[in-house]
């Protein structure tokens, strides 16, 4: 009898050991952060959007401000037979006006990237899996910089996630779960350049902001922050802008443009 028991009680421990061993030998899932890109036909997103640029010719900065709203229209089959999203983007100017269509973008979700191809020009949005610090060349389908003097050299533009999965208050409005793009950052005392992107889960991109700012080449003297010279404008400051428009201190084309979160449905 004491032998059936000890045999009873010794299978049991190899059973139980092989159990656990089986569960520890199981891959721990890797959250891989898909939800940050939707993917589905009807997703529709609203944006403010306030735009400064500078117009030296008339010595004053020209600002606009609207919305813009964004929709997955449709679904199709590019030429390497990846599904692609087509992405209506409308505009108003005001939040009980008529929308307008403005221009059409494209969109494809894979297994390690969200890419977007807005006005001719291709980026990586999202690399996934999502992890903090990690970068990728946002420009990896651009052979050239294209035309746009309001973006860098997109093809040689890293991108980085600076913080993941962290809640965000915005617009009035909180985020329990976002993700912050890099997507290129440069100043020295006459080059302002920013680009920043944030997305939120089940959302996807909740904020946009580009600061592109210089000054002329014709200008011998620098207008970023100078240590000696506290009280000079500067070009990182926004507020010294339309002084420094009255001296054509900055350059045409110079431009500040942010799209921020309103709403969105399904």
């Amino acid at each position: 009898m004491k032998v059936k028991t000890i045999l009873y009680y010794s299978l049991s421990v190899i059973i139980v050991m092989v159990m656990a061993s089986c569960k520890k030998d199981k891959p721990a899932t890797v959250y891989q952060g898909y939800d940050y890109f939707p993917n589905n036909v009807g997703h529709w997103i609203i944006y403010n959007v306030d735009s400064m640029s500078v117009n030296p010719q008339k010595s004053r900065i020209d600002t606009f401000t609207y919305q813009i709203k964004e929709v997955i229209d449709s679904f199709y089959s590019d030429n390497t037979g990846a599904r692609t999203q087509v992405i209506i983007r409308y505009k108003r100017k005001l939040p009980d006006s008529v929308w307008t269509y403005q221009k059409t973008y494209t969109g494809n979700l894979t297994n390690t990237q969200a890419i977007r191809t807005e006005d001719g020009i291709k980026y990586v949005k999202l690399a996934f899996p999502v992890s903090v610090n990690t970068s990728w060349n946002g420009g990896a389908y651009n052979n050239s910089a294209g035309t746009n003097a309001a973006f860098p050299d997109w093809n040689q533009t890293n991108f980085q996630y600076t913080s993941i999965n962290t809640p965000l208050y915005l617009n009035w409005q909180n985020f329990d779960s976002t993700v912050t793009v890099l997507q290129f950052s440069y100043q020295n005392l006459i080059e302002d350049q920013y680009f920043l992107e944030q997305y939120a889960v089940n959302i996807g991109r909740i904020y946009k902001q580009i600061i592109n700012v210089s000054t002329p080449l014709s200008y011998p003297w620098t207008i970023g922050f100078d240590p000696n010279h506290p009280g000079q404008d500067s070009i990182w400051v926004q507020a010294d802008y339309p002084y420094l428009i009255q001296t054509n201190e900055l350059a045409q084309g110079s431009v500040v443009y942010t799209e921020t979160y309103v709403s969105s449905g399904n």
